[in-house]
């Protein structure tokens, strides 16, 4: 069958501003709708409707999540839909539902103040009768929590969505599994069904409630360590510098401003850093931490002894092997970072422990935590509020493209959509180096 394509140059407009929102490229034609700003070629004419249609489900999408509750709009759309398309909607309905059900259980209050979506189709391809579609689009939602207003974060997603004409209207019938909630619940190839969405629905609802009856206190795995002291050899060897606070707002600093995604090469967000040696290394997560500390924060690279800490070295990108680089023992002839365990559990800390947590400090997370390798996941902290209410940022699929809450992060990804008996948190502080 020919296929007609129709192509439109893709853009991730995430940079994030001190102030307000970021702005389109005026190079590109912006419509307005509602919350939501869309972006195509001024060269491409996509086919009349599919755009409408797509939008509609965005809007919609981002207004559940935005507020939390589903929209009242919700039953207009779907009331003049095909069977399809209407099956559809219900699955993303049940599955928002569930999201938004397990935020609520557990009190976590992570509803916008307000919001914008900058929508890019790369995208939009056709069969030769124009009566199917299939779209690729990214999204990026920029907004302010509602408990902190005055922090700007962003959040970017990609979908894959396919279409069809029906009765000379474009409706969607289906979209591929490309998010993190969708990896957790789906199988890759799996046919999303509303009848598995539903048990997704309730198994997470479940999950939440017996996981908040389980986290009243903390149980028998936790560990604190909150202390700003350090030791006495640290503290009067030449060769040991401490982490000061600047250095750890430079650090900070430097993670909101790398952040962002620079693109997107199939469904996967691509970083671009400063210098080459940096360059992403596989999901990024950790060389991303590791460059935060390093070129931002001014601790020196490792290159001498047991563990050698620089671009390239497992110590340096991979989750496991970067703990243990931290805790490995350092003085004056095993040089390298000086690091202590604030905190590891399998609850959510405390706001007295994070209303101690450095900025800068690392966060990791593993869903199976009885496991000694299976951390899968680094971020750093960037920001904090007295009440405890923590900032992090990251590289990796998640698409978190600035700060966002380590609560929202940690019970979206980590619990509320995991099947384990525990999910791993720990937080590390960097105190110093020795060079």
């Amino acid at each position: 069958m020919k296929i007609k394509r129709y192509f439109a140059c893709l853009v991730l407009i995430i940079a994030v501003l001190s102030t307000g929102f970021s702005n389109a490229s005026s190079s590109f034609k912006c419509s307005n709708v509602g919350h939501l700003q869309f972006y195509t070629s001024p060269s491409v004419e996509a086919p009349s409707g599919i755009i409408s249609a797509v939008n509609e489900f965005i809007e919609y999408r981002y207004e559940y999540l935005a507020f939390r509750t589903q929209p009242s709009s919700y039953r207009s759309i779907v009331s003049n839909k095909s069977i399809v398309a209407r099956n559809f909607f219900e699955i993303e309905n049940a599955l928002l539902y569930a999201e938004m059900a397990s935020q609520k259980t557990n009190g976590i209050e992570c509803s916008y103040a307000d919001y914008n979506l900058e929508v890019n189709y790369s995208s939009i391809e056709t069969n030769a009768s124009k009566t199917s579609a299939e779209v690729i689009v990214s999204v990026t939602c920029n907004f302010r929590y509602r408990i902190s207003p005055e922090i700007n974060s962003a959040k970017g997603n990609i979908y894959i969505l396919n279409l069809e004409k029906n009765a000379d209207v474009w409706e969607i019938t289906s979209r591929k599994n490309t998010t993190f909630f969708d990896s957790i619940v789906w199988e890759s190839n799996e046919e999303r069904t509303l009848s598995k969405a539903n048990i997704i629905k309730e198994r997470c609802i479940a999950n939440a409630k017996a996981y908040a009856d389980n986290t009243m206190g903390y149980d028998g795995s936790v560990i604190e360590q909150v202390s700003d002291t350090f030791s006495t050899e640290a503290s009067t060897s030449s060769n040991y510098t401490y982490f000061s606070s600047s250095k750890r707002s430079a650090a900070a600093a430097t993670a909101r401003n790398y952040v962002a995604a620079s693109g997107v090469s199939g469904t996967t967000y691509t970083y671009t850093y400063p210098e080459s040696q940096y360059a992403q290394n596989g999901s990024d997560c950790t060389n991303f931490v590791s460059f935060c500390l390093n070129y931002g924060g001014g601790i020196p690279q490792d290159r001498v002894g047991t563990y050698q800490w620089y671009p390239g070295r497992s110590w340096w990108t991979n989750v496991d092997k970067f703990y243990s680089y931290l805790m490995g023992t350092k003085s004056e002839t095993e040089k390298g970072i000086v690091a202590s365990v604030h905190y590891s559990g399998t609850t959510y800390p405390s706001a007295t422990v994070l209303r101690s947590l450095p900025l800068a400090s690392i966060v990791q997370f593993s869903s199976k935590p009885s496991s000694e390798n299976d951390w899968t996941h680094s971020a750093i902290v960037t920001y904090s509020l007295e009440s405890g209410t923590t900032y992090v940022c990251m590289h990796s699929a998640y698409g978190w493209n600035s700060q966002c809450l380590l609560s929202e992060f940690y019970y979206d990804e980590y619990v509320y959509n995991t099947n384990s008996n525990g999910t791993g948190i720990r937080l590390i502080d960097i105190e110093g180096y020795y060079a």
